[in-house]
């Protein structure tokens, strides 16, 4: 087995493009034009593993603080694969955004199995790939973190086969170029949006390198398709086709163009060897199309100067960086431009500036008594790049470079104490996993800001999750909903061995612990008002609920096998209604399904199948402890 670390080839284009796709399933690119090099080791890889389906209480254990990847890889028709399948882990991926350019992979064994270990990452996505074979991601993570115990994580791919598009990129005189080209078609945002997070699924984009000696080669998985060609120093061009297809070509260079310069920051002067990145906002854009396809890019030239050619009409986002100059976020010009193209008519003058980012310096101190706090964990990573410190002895610290007003800042036991405090948010520092407050920075002109702030004790919320005879319920997960407009936490706490619990909320607030557990309905607790002291105390009671069966039919009446049967339930918590999913499961060879363990009250049940729309939202009554099997779902 073979193990790799590559980049994603181009840049900050590449990374531009992931960044929306992260939100998807992760960035699935084959800018090697499906050309698997022999890679160096890296880290640590695991043997083959055995054949078989391996029993959850047989997985390996994984080392400390590290992660066991593992899995099988088939043809989903039942046919041998016929090529090799490369499994891609991109690390880091934080509220869709790649945190880092670096990408692991390795080599499918010819069992079809794949093995390795690394260290854990807080969150990341794992993508399937392979020549003639759609790309295939899914997530990996947790909401918690990464449990330090190491853990081991098994994701079966089932590939699927595409079609083939192939062609080649031309410049205006009709001469082959290098470039980039993206394939995408559309998609079902249903589908995406009510996938569990660590299903495996289709990508609807495929993104591959085109050689000008050799053209480039895509694989597809709808007939009808957009292309995207691009190449440095050209803008992005569309094409529609039809699959499969060869011989396409995507002549760039035919329109108007976009002329500009990089400047310092400051000192005005010119910039070479910074990348302009040029993204289009897409106007006639569907909206079951993947968006963000339509970029390329463009480097300075030793006087910072910059041109575009091959611009058609629309509107553009322009933004200049490198590896270690930034778009200036703020007045007196920024790194960043929107530029409309009318008519075919060219534009030049503009003027986008780059700087090496602010320091921002404070000392942190505890609110009452003005003492310093050291070891205070303090994160920039909302734009790029990501720099971290911690408070020194003295409660004092610095940041460099930071490009854009939010921090976040940690400690256990202590929050931000600004007047008016955000919603806590789960951060990964290097430290480990931990609730972060959000800071907020003024960054102007001046390159070097100082940011004090206080910090006081978090307020928690402690208690049991336990049956109504007092017995305590250990599996458990809660959360706390509030009932004004801060809506639901955005993260879950289990329970500890002796079901007891301790949950973080914020100051002034009022609202209700929801807790979970296998094998019980969802429970809630009884209103709290949190102020500006810990509460204890705050029991949540589970019960089993009731359960409900019966068959999903066709519009014939015909029972639909392997339909998706979901249930929802509102709970309301002051005047917040919560629409919360309850249980989901799958029809059995008769269309017949059950879903069992659901909350007292009305429920919402809905079936969804491939080829079908969606059944009608259906209201059934669920009573504590009783089963009913006469539901009957209708897909249209």
């Amino acid at each position: 087995m073979m193990i790799q670390v590559r980049g994603f080839g181009s840049g900050f284009v590449a990374a531009a493009f992931c960044s929306v796709m992260l939100v998807l399933a992760g960035c699935g690119s084959s800018e090697d034009g499906g050309k698997v090099a022999a890679p160096p080791e890296l880290g640590k890889a695991g043997g083959q593993a055995s054949p078989g389906v391996v029993p959850k209480s047989n997985l390996p254990k994984a080392a400390p603080e590290k992660t066991i990847f593992m899995g099988e890889v088939t043809a989903a028709d039942g046919q041998p694969l016929g090529t090799s399948v490369t499994l891609s882990l991109h690390l880091g991926v934080v509220r869709g955004l790649s945190d880092e350019t670096n990408t692991s992979a390795v080599l499918v064994g010819d069992d079809g199995r794949y093995k390795f270990e690394m260290d854990s990452p807080p969150m990341a996505r794992l993508s399937a790939s392979g020549k003639g074979l759609l790309t295939m991601a899914t997530f990996i993570g947790e909401g918690n973190g990464i449990p330090s115990e190491g853990k081991t994580v098994v994701r079966d791919f089932e590939m699927e086969r595409g079609l083939e598009v192939s062609g080649r990129l031309l410049d205006a005189s009709g001469t082959p170029v290098d470039g980039r080209v993206i394939a995408t078609w559309p998609m079902d945002l249903d589908s995406w949006r009510n996938a569990k997070p660590d299903a495996v699924r289709v990508m609807p984009y495929f993104q591959a390198r085109s050689f000008a000696s050799e053209g480039f080669s895509l694989t597809v998985a709808s007939r009808d398709i957009k292309l995207v060609g691009s190449s440095d120093g050209y803008g992005p061009v569309d094409k529609l086709t039809t699959a499969p297809a060869s011989g396409v070509e995507i002549r760039l260079g035919e329109g108007a163009s976009i002329e500009g310069m990089v400047l310092m920051h400051g000192t005005r002067e010119g910039v070479s060897s910074v990348t302009v990145v040029v993204n289009a906002k897409d106007l006639n854009r569907r909206m079951e199309e993947v968006p963000g396809a339509k970029f390329s890019e463009v480097v300075t030239n030793p006087q910072g100067a910059f041109h575009l050619r091959g611009m058609s009409d629309g509107v553009y986002a322009l933004m200049a960086s490198s590896e270690k100059l930034f778009p200036f976020p703020y007045s007196k010009g920024t790194g960043n431009d929107w530029v409309p193209i009318v008519d075919g008519v060219s534009t030049s003058g503009i003027e986008l500036m780059v700087y090496p980012g602010h320091t921002v310096t404070g000392r942190v101190t505890k609110k009452g008594t003005g003492e310093p706090i050291a070891g205070v964990d303090i994160l920039h990573s909302y734009g790029l790049p990501k720099v971290e410190a911690q408070t020194d002895a003295d409660g004092r610290y610095r940041l460099f470079p930071v490009t854009s007003g939010k921090l976040y800042v940690a400690k256990e036991g202590l929050r931000a104490a600004d007047d008016n405090p955000q919603q806590r948010v789960q951060m990964f520092f290097p430290s480990g996993a931990a609730m972060a407050s959000i800071l907020k920075v003024d960054l102007g002109d001046a390159l070097d800001v100082t940011r004090d702030f206080e910090m006081a004790d978090t307020i928690t919320i402690s208690g049991k999750v336990m049956r109504k005879n007092g017995d305590i319920i250990p599996d458990a997960s809660i959360s706390f909903i509030t009932s004004g407009d801060a809506g639901i936490t955005h993260y879950m706490v289990k329970v500890k061995n002796d079901g007891t619990f301790k949950l973080e909320v914020l100051p002034n607030i009022s609202g209700c612990v929801q807790a979970f557990a296998p094998g019980y309905a969802p429970g809630l607790s009884d209103m709290v008002e949190v102020k500006g002291t810990s509460m204890s105390g705050v029991d949540v009671i589970l019960k089993a609920g009731g359960a409900l069966g019966g068959v999903v039919v066709d519009p014939q009446g015909k029972p639909v096998p392997e339909a998706e049967v979901l249930a929802s339930h509102i709970v309301r918590v002051g005047t917040l209604n919560s629409n919360t999913d309850v249980g989901t499961t799958i029809s059995d060879s008769q269309g017949r399904f059950t879903l069992l363990n659901l909350p007292v009250g009305e429920v919402t049940l809905i079936a969804k199948k491939e080829g079908f729309a969606s059944s009608a939202n259906q209201k059934e009554a669920v009573d504590e402890g009783k089963t009913r099997s006469d539901v009957r779902l209708q897909l249209p």
